[in-house]
C-alpha cells in the first residue's frame, strides 16, 4: 500500500465529495428529526408513558444495528448508490441524537417552560422558547459529533452498494491494486483529521458561548 499511487488521486475526487456529502445530509436530517422527538421523550413533561416506553424500546433495539446493516437493506429497497447511504445515515443519526437530547433536556430548569405555560403559550411554543434555548449548544456539538462519526461510517458503506469512496475501496481491494488503496487510506485518515480538528475547535467556542 506504499507508496501510494498518487497519479489515482484525480479519480478520489467525486467519491470523497460524495462521501462528504452522504455523511453531511444524513447528519442534518438524522439530526432535525431527532430534536422535536426527543422534547416528547423527555420525562420532564410527563406525556403518554406508554408512547414513552415504546418509543424508547424501539429506538434501543434500532442503535443495535449498524449503519452497513441499514444501508444494505436500503440498497434493496431503493437501490444502490449515494442515496440509500444518505438515507442509512439518517436513520442510524436518528437513533443516536435522539438519546443524547431527551437526556440532556431531563436535566434542564423547567420554570422557564411552567412560566410560559402559565401564560397561555402553548407546549411546542414553551418547548422551543423556554427548552431550546438550554439545550442549543448541546445539540449542536451533538451534530457535529454525528457527523465526525458518520464520516468514518460512510467510507465503508460502498461495501453494501451505498456509494462514496467505500465502493472504489472494494473495487481496488478485490483487483489488488494496493498502491490505489493505500492512496485511499491515507485520504481517508487526513479527511477524518481535518474534520475532528474543525469539529472540536467549533465544539470548544460552543462550550465557553
Amino acid at each position: 500500500m506504499f507508496p501510494p499511487n498518487w497519479a489515482y488521486l484525480p479519480d478520489l475526487f467525486k467519491p470523497m465529495v460524495d462521501t462528504i456529502v452522504m455523511s453531511l445530509l444524513g447528519t442534518a436530517v438524522g439530526c432535525l428529526i431527532a430534536l422535536p422527538v426527543s422534547f416528547y421523550l423527555s420525562a420532564n413533561f410527563k406525556l403518554n408513558k406508554t408512547y414513552l416506553v415504546a418509543h424508547r424500546g424501539v429506538l434501543s433495539v434500532l442503535r443495535t444495528l449498524p449503519t452497513m446493516v441499514y444501508a444494505q437493506l436500503l440498497s434493496i429497497v431503493i437501490g444502490t448508490g449515494t442515496m440509500a447511504g444518505t438515507a442509512a445515515i439518517a436513520i442510524f443519526t436518528y437513533t443516536i441524537a435522539v438519546k443524547m437530547l431527551y437526556e440532556q433536556i431531563e436535566t434542564v430548569d423547567m420554570g422557564p417552560y411552567e412560566a410560559m405555560e402559565s401564560i397561555g403559550a402553548n407546549r411546542p411554543m414553551s418547548m422551543m422558547k423556554a427548552i431550546y434555548p438550554q439545550v442549543r449548544g448541546y445539540f449542536w456539538s451533538t451534530v457535529l459529533y454525528c457527523f465526525e462519526t458518520n464520516v468514518r461510517s460512510a467510507a465503508i458503506l460502498g461495501y453494501v452498494g451505498a456509494g462514496g469512496i467505500g465502493v472504489l475501496i472494494n473495487q481496488e481491494l478485490k483487483w489488488r491494486n494496493y498502491a490505489n488503496t493505500g492512496l485511499m487510506v491515507l485520504i481517508l485518515v487526513v479527511t477524518v483529521v481535518v474534520i475532528e480538528t474543525v469539529s472540536r475547535e467549533i465544539r470548544k467556542k460552543l462550550a465557553n458561548g
